[in-house]
C-alpha cells in the first residue's frame, strides 16, 4: 500500500488499497413513493408542513425528519442548478 510522503502512514484511499469512501444513502432515496410526495408538495409548502403531510400520509416509520427533508430539497436544488446557490423555504 502506498505511504504518505509527509506524514507516513499508509494511504487507505488509494486503487490498491481497496477502501472507497462511503456516501450514505438518504432515507428519502430509499422511499420512493415518498421521494416523490415530497417533491410534489416542495412546490407548495415549507418544510413543516412538508412533515405533517408525511406524517398523516405514510405515518411515523415512513416520515423523514425536518432536517432530513430540508437537506433533501437542497440536494436536489444543488444538482438542479448545480452553479447557483439556492435558499430553500421552510
Amino acid at each position: 500500500m502506498p505511504i504518505c510522503q509527509r506524514c507516513g502512514l499508509t494511504v487507505l484511499d488509494s486503487p490498491e488499497s481497496g477502501w472507497k469512501p462511503f456516501r450514505a444513502v438518504r432515507s428519502i432515496d430509499r422511499d420512493p413513493e415518498v421521494a416523490v410526495f415530497i417533491v410534489q408538495c416542495s412546490e407548495s409548502m415549507i418544510v413543516r408542513e412538508i412533515r405533517a403531510a408525511c406524517l398523516e400520509k405514510f405515518g411515523s416509520g415512513r416520515t423523514p425528519s425536518q432536517t432530513a427533508i430540508y437537506r433533501y430539497q437542497a440536494a436536489r436544488a444543488r444538482s438542479a442548478n448545480p452553479g447557483a446557490s439556492q435558499q430553500i423555504p421552510g
